[in-house]
């Protein structure tokens, strides 16, 4: 049985989001960053990947609403990826191991 978030309409949403995400920024840090940012997904229950480079970030990750929007806001705080837009849709379970 799928799990789903009852929303005010009636409508089941599933609980699952997934949002695919890139920007282009100068991160000669990259590596600083990727160990708080596995941190911060481990421990908000986020699977999926997040690759990270001098030129930037690209992934595609899914979660709990709550951990999305987690993972996204510390992603915008960093000035270098404020701009960073994403695009999300919904699964009925996780779609990684």
């Amino acid at each position: 049985m799928a799990e789903a978030v009852a929303t005010g309409s009636g409508d089941a949403t599933p609980a699952v989001v997934v949002a695919a995400l890139y920007h282009f920024a100068r991160l000669d840090d990259f590596a600083d960053l990727q160990a708080p940012l596995k941190a911060l997904c481990e421990g908000a229950g986020i699977r999926g990947t997040l690759l990270l480079a001098r030129e930037g970030i690209n992934g595609t990750i899914s979660g709990s609403r709550e951990g999305i929007d987690r993972v996204l806001a510390r992603l915008r705080a960093d000035p270098r990826l404020a701009a960073l837009e994403h695009k999300e849709s919904f699964a009925d379970s996780h779609p990684f191991v």
